[in-house]
C-alpha cells in the first residue's frame, strides 16, 4: 500500500511538470506574436520576460530536483520506519506474550504465597498457643523451684550449723590424736632399734647357714657324680645283656619256627593216615556192617584223644611209629620229628589248618603257638629300640 501511494505520487508530480512547460511555450509565443505587431519596444518586455522564465524554469528544476531528493529521502525513511514498525510489533508481540506467561507464573506464585502465608499463620497461632501454655507449666515449675530453693537455704544453714559443731570436735581429736602419735613415735623408735640388733643376729646365722649349704652341695655334687659313674657302668653291663637276649631271642624263634614247620609236616602225614584208614574201614564195611562201626568207633576216639595230647600245653607227643624224638628247649620239651621225614622244599611258616589256604603276596606270614601255655608269636623279629650313644639314659 505505501508503494502504490508512492507510485501515485511521483505520476502527480510529473504531470505538473508537464503543464508547467506547456504554458511556458504558449506565453513565447503570444509573446513572439505581439511583437511582431509592435515592434521593437515589445522586444526588451518578451526578452525580459523569457529571460525571467528562464530563471523561473531553472529555479522550477532545482526546486524540482530538490523536491524529489528530499522525495526520495521521505520515501527512504519511510520504508525504514516501516520496517522497524513491523520489528516493533513483532518485538512487541513477543514481549506481550512473555508478559502474560510471567503474569500467570506470577499469579500462581501469588495464589501459593496467600496459602503458606494462611498456612503460617494457622501454625503461629498454633505455635502461640504451645509457647503460652510452655511458658505457663515453666512459671509453675519457677514458683516450686524458688519453694525448694527456700527449703535447701534453710537445709543448709542447719548443716553448717552442725559442721561447725562438727569441726570443733575434730580438732579436740586431731590434738588427742597428735599426742598418741607421738607416744607410738617413741614406742616405734624402740622397736626399730630392738628389730636392728635382731637382724644383725640374723646376717650372722645367715652367713653360717650359707656356709653349711656350700658345703653340702659341694657333697651332694660328689655323690652325683660317684652316681653317674655307677649308671654308666650298670649301662654298659646293660648293653652286653641286651645284645645276648637279642641273640637268644633270635635264635628261640629261628628254633620255634623250624618246630612248627615239623608239627605241620605231622599233622598233614596224620591226617593222610587217618584217610587211609577210613578208606579201609568203608571197605571192609561192605561185608559186616556191625563191627565195622564198632571198630570206626574205637579208632575215632584213639584219634580225639592223640590230638587233645598234641595240643596242649606245648608238648608234643607221637607214636613210635612216625620215629619223633623229644627235645628240650629252654626247660620246655618239645616233640619233633625226624629230619628224614621232612620235605626239602617245606617253607618256614605254613598256614595253619582251618585257613583259606590262599595268603596275600607281599603279605609277611605270622604264625602263633604255645609254649608250656603260653602263646608265643612266630614270624619276623619285630625292631626293638637301640640303646642311645654314649651309654646314658635319658628320662
Amino acid at each position: 500500500m505505501h508503494q502504490q501511494h508512492q507510485h501515485q505520487h511521483q505520476h502527480q508530480q510529473h504531470q505538473q511538470q508537464a503543464a508547467a512547460a506547456s504554458g511556458v511555450v504558449g506565453v513565447g509565443g503570444g509573446v513572439g506574436g505581439v511583437g511582431g505587431g509592435g515592434g521593437q519596444d515589445v522586444d526588451m518586455t518578451v526578452q525580459s520576460f523569457a529571460q525571467w522564465l528562464t530563471e523561473m524554469k531553472s529555479s522550477s528544476s532545482a526546486s524540482l530536483s530538490q523536491l524529489l531528493s528530499e522525495m526520495s529521502i521521505i520515501r527512504d525513511g519511510i520504508t525504514a520506519n516501516n520496517q522497524d514498525l513491523t520489528e516493533f510489533k513483532r518485538h512487541s508481540t513477543s514481549i506481550q506474550t512473555q508478559m502474560q506467561s510471567q503474569l500467570t507464573d506470577l499469579r500462581e506464585k501469588l495464589g501459593s504465597a496467600f496459602s503458606e502465608i494462611s498456612s503460617l499463620v494457622k501454625t503461629k497461632a498454633s505455635s502461640d498457643g504451645e509457647f503460652e501454655s510452655e511458658l505457663s507449666t515453666l512459671q509453675q515449675q519457677a514458683h516450686y523451684k524458688a519453694s525448694e530453693l527456700k527449703a535447701l537455704d534453710k537445709a543448709y544453714t542447719n548443716t553448717h550449723q552442725q559442721l561447725q559443731s562438727n569441726l570443733v570436735q575434730t580438732q579436740n581429736t586431731i590434738n588427742v590424736t597428735t599426742n598418741e602419735i607421738a607416744a607410738i613415735k617413741k614406742q616405734s623408735q624402740t622397736l626399730q632399734d630392738g628389730i636392728f640388733q635382731k637382724l644383725g643376729d640374723l646376717d650372722g646365722r645367715l652367713h653360717e647357714l650359707s656356709g653349711r649349704i656350700e658345703k653340702e652341695k659341694l657333697d651332694g655334687n660328689k655323690n652325683v657324680a660317684a652316681v653317674q659313674e655307677e649308671i654308666a657302668v650298670l649301662h654298659e653291663k646293660l648293653t652286653g645283656l641286651s645284645a645276648d637276649f637279642f641273640d637268644h631271642k633270635r635264635i628261640t624263634t629261628a628254633a620255634l619256627n623250624r618246630l612248627q614247620s615239623q608239627v605241620w609236616v605231622l599233622e598233614e602225614q596224620k591226617k593222610k593216615g587217618q584217610a587211609a584208614q577210613q578208606q579201609q574201614q568203608q571197605q571192609g564195611s561192605k561185608t559186616s556192617l556191625l563191627p565195622t562201626s564198632d571198630h570206626h568207633h574205637q579208632h575215632q576216639q584213639q584219634g580225639g584223644g592223640g590230638g587233645g595230647g598234641g595240643g596242649g600245653g606245648g608238648r608234643l607227643s607221637l607214636g613210635p611209629s612216625t620215629g619223633a624224638r623229644k627235645t628240650d628247649i629252654g626247660g620246655e620239651g618239645l616233640t619233633t620229628a625226624p629230619s628224614n621225614l621232612l620235605p626239602q622244599s617245606q617253607p618256614l611258616s605254613k598256614q595253619p589248618p582251618g585257613t583259606s589256604g590262599q595268603q596275600a603276596a607281599g603279605a609277611t606270614p605270622r604264625v602263633v603257638t604255645t609254649m608250656g601255655g603260653v602263646p608265643m608269636p612266630v614270624g619276623p623279629m619285630p625292631s626293638y629300640p637301640k640303646m642311645p650313644p654314649g651309654g646314658q639314659y635319658h628320662r
